[in-house]
C-alpha cells in the first residue's frame, strides 16, 4: 500500500493519524512521479514532536504497512501572525433637538401638470450570495506547528548483501600411509587457501577436510580468530544424510560455540566444506568487510 493508492486508503490514513494526540491535522500530498507520496501532519501547540513521531511511525507500520524514514522528518514551527487589535467603538452622538420650522408664507398655487399613464418601477436585482468562507492554508493557522514526514513502502529499502566465502576447490593428495587435503575459498575475486593431513580413513579425511576449511577462513579474516573443530557426525536427515559440525570460535573476547548443517549430495566431503561454511558465515560477516 502506498499513499498515492484509492481515496479509502488514504483517508483511512489520514483518519487514524487524526486521532494520535498532537495532531490536530493530517492531508496527504501526491507525488508528481507517481511516488508513495508525502503526509503532512500538523500539530497541537506545544506538542512533543518525537512523541507524534513515534506514534504515527508504529501506526503506520502496524496498521497499513508503511515505513517512515527518520532521516527526513523535517519539523518547521510556523511565525503565529499578530492577531489586530479590536477597534474601540466611538461613543454615540448626543441626539440634536431640531427647531420648529417657521410657518412659510404663502404662495400662490403651482400650476398642474399632466402626466402619462403610470408604470411601475423595475425592482432591483438582488444581490449576489456572499462567498463560502475559504480554508486558511496550514502555515496560517495561529498557534499550530506543521510537520512533513516522507513514508516510503517496505519494498523501497533493500538491504545490502553481506559478503560470503565460497567454495572454489578441493583437493585431496595421497602420500603413502595419509592424506594431504587442501580447500580454497573465494571473497570477491579472492583466493584463501587451507591445508590440513590426516590418515587414510574416511573419519579422518572428513577431520581433515573442515581443519583445512577453517584454516582458509581464517587466512580470509587476517587471523585475528581461531577455529577448532571440536564435532563432526554424518546422520540421517529423513531419507538422506546430512553432515553436522561443532566449532569454538576463539577471540580475544572469548570463546563460542557455532553449529553447521549441510545435505550430502554426491560427496561426504563436500558437504563437510557446506557444513563448517554454514556455521561461520554469518558469524564472521563483520571481520569479512573490516579485511
Amino acid at each position: 500500500m502506498s499513499l498515492g493508492g484509492s481515496g479509502s486508503e488514504a483517508g483511512d490514513v489520514v483518519a487514524a493519524l487524526r486521532a494520535v494526540p498532537g495532531v490536530a491535522d493530517a492531508e496527504i500530498i501526491p507525488d508528481d512521479v507517481g511516488g508513495p507520496g508525502t503526509l503532512r501532519l500538523q500539530l497541537s501547540q506545544g506538542a512533543d514532536e518525537v512523541a507524534v513521531a513515534t506514534a504515527v511511525h508504529r501506526i503506520l507500520g502496524e496498521q497499513f504497512g508503511l515505513g517512515v524514514d527518520a532521516g527526513r522528518v523535517q519539523v518547521l514551527e510556523e511565525s503565529v501572525p499578530p492577531r489586530p487589535a479590536r477597534p474601540t467603538p466611538a461613543p454615540a452622538p448626543e441626539p440634536e433637538v431640531e427647531p420648529e420650522p417657521e410657518p412659510e408664507p404663502e404662495s400662490e398655487p403651482e400650476p398642474q401638470v399632466e402626466a402619462g399613464p403610470w408604470r411601475p418601477a423595475t425592482p432591483p436585482p438582488p444581490p449576489p450570495p456572499p462567498p463560502p468562507p475559504a480554508r486558511p492554508p496550514l502555515s496560517a493557522v495561529p498557534d499550530r506547528q506543521q510537520a512533513t514526514v516522507d513514508v516510503v513502502t517496505p519494498a523501497a529499502t533493500e538491504p545490502p548483501v553481506p559478503p560470503r566465502l565460497l567454495i572454489q576447490r578441493m583437493q585431496l593428495v595421497s602420500a603413502h600411509l595419509g592424506v594431504t587435503t587442501e580447500v580454497t575459498l573465494v571473497l570477491a575475486e579472492r583466493a584463501f587457501t587451507g591445508s590440513a593431513d590426516a590418515a587414510a580413513t574416511p573419519t579422518s579425511v572428513q577431520r581433515a577436510v573442515a581443519h583445512a576449511t577453517l584454516r582458509a577462513v581464517e587466512a580470509s579474516i587476517d587471523r585475528v580468530a581461531r577455529f577448532e573443530l571440536e564435532h563432526l557426525e554424518t546422520a540421517a536427515l529423513g531419507s538422506d544424510r546430512a553432515v553436522v559440525v561443532e566449532l569454538s570460535m576463539i577471540t580475544r573476547y572469548g570463546t563460542e560455540r557455532l553449529t553447521g548443517v549441510s545435505t550430502v549430495r554426491d560427496d561426504a566431503r563436500q558437504a563437510v566444506v557446506r557444513a563448517t561454511l554454514d556455521a561461520l558465515n554469518r558469524r564472521i560477516e563483520s571481520y569479512l568487510v573490516s579485511a
